[in-house]
């Protein structure tokens, strides 16, 4: 993180971090999943990893998630959003691997399977 000093009005010299581009708090990786066919305007793709990050997040009740399914040369055939609140989200993280568990989430409620 960079930082950067300024002088208050009353002249007392302060350092304040310097605004970052926002990263997903997940890595933006893909893991694979069992692979299916989507069906899209006619045309057949197979998606062969799931792609993940958390888009919102209000750290005390619920969060979303966005998803990407994805083929072989790692192309987005699919994509959309996954909300989570209740049991599922404060449960979420408990078992130590947040990042885990994300995908977790996400695979039951999009009913695929993790390999």
């Amino acid at each position: 993180m960079a930082f950067v000093k300024f002088t208050i009005g009353n002249g007392l010299r302060s350092v304040a971090p310097v605004p970052q581009p926002v990263s997903p708090a997940f890595s933006v990786s893909n893991l694979p999943i069992h692979p299916f066919d989507i069906s899209s305007n006619g045309e057949t793709k197979v998606a062969v990893s799931l792609r993940l990050y958390v888009s919102y997040d209000d750290l005390s009740s619920q969060a979303a998630f966005q998803y990407a399914l994805c083929d072989v040369n790692n192309v987005v055939v699919y994509e959309g959003q996954i909300l989570i609140d209740g049991t599922t989200y404060l449960n979420w993280g408990t078992s130590g691997d947040a990042n885990q568990e994300a995908y977790a989430i996400a695979a039951n409620i999009l009913n695929i399977t993790l390999v």
